[in-house]
């Protein structure tokens, strides 16, 4: 009787340890190891294409970085601030700077993200330091 137990015990343990093996590969696969096309920017501001993981800090031809991670929100506010970078530091809008960077959000979140690097562009240019935040951004679009 008390194999019976044990084995009952054992075997629930070894099912728990398989079950919580799958959750975390299967809740780790679609943001680690999925891809999509982009392009990256260099220090120099010039394009180079290729297949970048989701999650990635890209350097946006300056001293910060843009990091797209596959979530929406996250990388939409990545795009807005890298853009309101760029655009306070007086990079003309016909710059690699401007347009790789919105190849990029755009090729990451499709318009939104093209929404979001234009808006964020337009508002670095004005030099309006309300209109900085992401969240300020985010509300204005709902």
């Amino acid at each position: 009787m008390t194999r019976r137990i044990e084995m009952f015990f054992g075997l629930g343990l070894v099912l728990a340890i398989v079950a919580a093996l799958l959750f975390a590969f299967f809740k780790t696969k679609g943001t680690d190891v999925a891809t999509y096309p982009t392009s990256t920017i260099n220090a120099n501001g010039t394009a180079t294409a290729g297949t970048v993981p989701t999650r990635t800090s890209v350097n946006a031809g300056g001293s910060s970085s843009m990091i797209l991670t596959g979530n929406t929100r996250s990388d939409l506010c990545s795009c807005y601030e890298q853009a309101f970078v760029y655009g306070s530091q007086g990079f003309d809008i016909s710059s690699t700077h401007y347009e790789t960077g919105y190849g990029l959000c755009k090729n990451a979140q499709g318009t939104k993200g093209a929404q979001a690097w234009s808006y964020g562009w337009a508002n670095g240019t004005t030099g309006n330091a309300a209109k900085r935040s992401c969240k300020i951004y985010l509300s204005s679009i709902r």
